[in-house]
């Protein structure tokens, strides 16, 4: 059992959740900063027991912040706004709170005098935004690469200077000569994979479109991703690898086509009442699409391009080992109907109180789909020359994933 109490910042939300409840599964005590410590949004983690503590703290004010780091051994920053479809008068809704926020919880921690590492959730989205990869090549050492913040989308950029304002804040502190904790950030892909609430989440969204059909069919567009658990591991892994001292981590699984992550439960979820749609959005009707919005209309030029990026930093010095895409995006559906995000259909209900009914079945029809058809289509996808998406003037994930809530 591992001892210290740990300061998770955005507790109750997507990756939050996760990173909460893998310390405690670790044996830490964690105290969870939320905006509210009653109600819907943090039942899942008033469930999880007496070793989590909960306090409200909201980034855009003072109050409660360093009562939440007073005593803590190390910090966990996972909380920041992640809105995709922000425009560029409204950027400050975004970019304020990032940086301000970050800025807030690091001075907290500071004056706490007891956290030892703060990890900061940032994003690939403060590395390949703003200028474009070479196409079609796996980018090495991804983690020395910064976007250029005056090119970002207002996600990218807010994700950009927070990154950067922490870096500066720890480098501020050593070079007047003052104590200062040591600093490491993640910088995740897309994160898939499964639920513990039904607290909205951007990343959500791809997948509701597509079980409910709210997507008729799939834009050309590419995402980089990762598991929400392996993010929790990398986060954990971070936080006391002597080795991860003032490093930042690429957390990324794999580049898929958003139609690889259809087709991973087009044919599993047929039968449970879904009809997931697998067909391309012809370049067309997305430039036409783009006539009436303009969050979509950015988005044409990133049709059919992908970006690679290698994730062996993260995988030698944080020891993660990668679930795939094929796993994940069923895994999240299947969260997401259950715990109502998702409408559940008739028939998913008859599989799921068969299941229930069935113990030794169940743990084999849990499963998202056979790995033979799911290995297959995401090849056939992958080879058969279906579309996808890249960084442009934006991070590509970012953009991928606002065309699937905007399509």
């Amino acid at each position: 059992m591992k001892a210290g109490l740990v300061l998770v910042t955005g507790a109750s939300g997507y990756i939050g959740s996760n990173v909460v409840q893998l310390l405690l599964q670790e044996g830490y005590s964690v105290r969870g900063t939320v905006r509210s410590t009653t109600g819907p949004k943090v039942q899942h983690l008033l469930d999880m027991g007496e070793k989590l503590e909960l306090v409200a703290a909201d980034l855009t004010k003072d109050d409660g912040w360093e009562d939440a780091a007073r005593g803590c051994d190390y910090c966990l920053h996972v909380a920041s706004p992640f809105i995709l479809n922000v425009s560029d008068d409204d950027a400050d809704t975004l970019i304020k709170p990032a940086v301000d926020g970050t800025l807030r919880v690091l001075g907290a921690c500071a004056a706490a005098g007891t956290i030892k590492r703060v990890v900061l959730t940032s994003s690939i989205a403060a590395i390949i935004a703003g200028w474009e990869p070479e196409a079609g090549k796996e980018l090495q050492e991804p983690e020395t690469h910064w976007s250029v913040a005056e090119k970002c989308d207002a996600y990218s950029k807010s994700k950009t200077l927070a990154e950067r304002a922490a870096w500066d804040y720890v480098e501020r502190k050593a070079a007047a000569g003052e104590s200062v904790f040591e600093l490491t950030t993640i910088n995740p892909g897309f994160v898939i994979g499964p639920a513990l609430s039904a607290n909205d989440a951007t990343s959500f969204d791809v997948a509701r479109k597509l079980l409910t059909r709210a997507m008729p069919a799939v834009p050309a567009l590419s995402l980089v991703m990762v598991d929400v658990r392996d993010v929790a591991s990398a986060h954990v892994a971070a936080m006391t690898s002597a080795a991860a001292a003032g490093q930042r981590f690429v957390c990324a699984a794999e580049t898929r086509w958003l139609r690889d992550l259809a087709l991973s439960v087009a044919a599993p979820f047929k039968p449970l009442g879904y009809r997931v749609p697998t067909a391309p959005l012809p370049k067309l009707l997305l430039r036409i699409a783009g006539l009436f919005d303009k969050s979509v209309r950015g988005l044409v030029s990133q049709v059919d391009k992908q970006v690679f990026l290698d994730n062996s930093k993260s995988r030698t010095v944080l020891g993660l080992e990668y679930r795939s895409v094929a796993q994940s995006f069923p895994d999240m559906c299947h969260s997401l109907i259950r715990l109502g995000y998702i409408p559940k259909t008739k028939q998913y209900a008859a599989w799921e109180a068969a299941s229930a009914a069935a113990p030794a079945a169940s743990a084999e029809a849990a499963a998202p789909a056979p790995p033979a058809v799911v290995t297959t289509a995401i090849a056939a996808s992958a080879d058969g020359g279906v579309p996808a998406t890249s960084t442009a003037d934006s991070a590509q994930p970012a953009a991928a994933a606002a065309a699937a809530a905007e399509l």
